[in-house]
């Protein structure tokens, strides 16, 4: 798993980018961490993997470092299924079933399942091939103040007790970390925000939605970000 160590001074992978395993209880994920700013000489040839619903989808970000972000993470995303299934990477149809969740098209490749995530300069993917859905979220830690409206809309009666009783210190990271934690659920359920109120943490560990339990990692990520992953329990599969 990847841990503290495997990330520079500045608490970035080497180089900008990095391939970790992930041993999880449901099998093997693969993710891949990339720092967006270190890919402007291939933005090109990244804009020209994309489908035309990809591209427009691009061009609507109100920001060019959002722009930047989501054809990135496309790309990238095309890349690493380019690996696995050995097809061109701008070949590869993704479509996106009656939850919103993408998938690729050939029946050939059913049990590849993958999810990706971008936040303010990085973007992270993760890819199974072994047919159980997976779900990861990457969050910047926002400086802003956290609004009590925030809170009590994002977390349970219980997570907000405890919430407040923290050291004025911690609550900043923890509410981003307890949020990647709940969008990774949610993301791998399919079920978006709206399943917000269907989500129950059960143990350290582990959250429930839409009748599946699921294991969620928390997952080291650069310097001034957190991120989560999310995939079912072995036993519930």
């Amino acid at each position: 798993m990847l841990t503290s160590e495997s990330f520079n001074n500045r608490g970035l992978p080497d180089q900008g980018r990095q391939i970790v395993s992930v041993q999880t209880l449901a099998g093997e994920v693969r993710l891949r961490w990339s720092c967006t700013d270190d890919f402007s000489a291939e933005l090109s040839r990244f804009e020209s993997m994309l489908s035309l619903s990809e591209r427009a989808h691009v061009a609507a970000a109100r920001t060019g470092t959002l722009r930047r972000s989501r054809l990135v993470s496309r790309a990238v995303l095309r890349e690493e299924l380019s690996i696995v299934t050995g097809r061109p990477a701008e070949s590869l149809i993704i479509e996106t079933d009656s939850d919103g969740k993408p998938f690729l098209s050939a029946t050939l490749f059913s049990k590849i399942r993958f999810n990706l995530s971008h936040s303010a300069n990085w973007c992270v993917h993760a890819l199974s091939e072994q047919g159980f859905e997976i779900g990861v979220d990457l969050e910047v830690i926002n400086a802003q103040t956290i609004s009590s409206n925030l809170v009590e809309q994002v977390m349970s009666e219980k997570e907000q007790r405890e919430w407040y009783a923290l050291p004025e210190e911690l609550r900043q990271h923890v509410f981003f970390q307890n949020w990647a934690d709940k969008e990774a659920v949610l993301k791998a359920t399919g079920c978006g925000l709206q399943g917000l109120q269907r989500y129950k943490r059960e143990n350290v560990g582990t959250a429930s939605c839409r009748g599946q339990v699921w294991q969620v990692i928390q997952l080291a990520a650069p310097l001034g970000f957190v991120a989560s992953l999310a995939v079912p329990m072995a036993e519930s599969r």
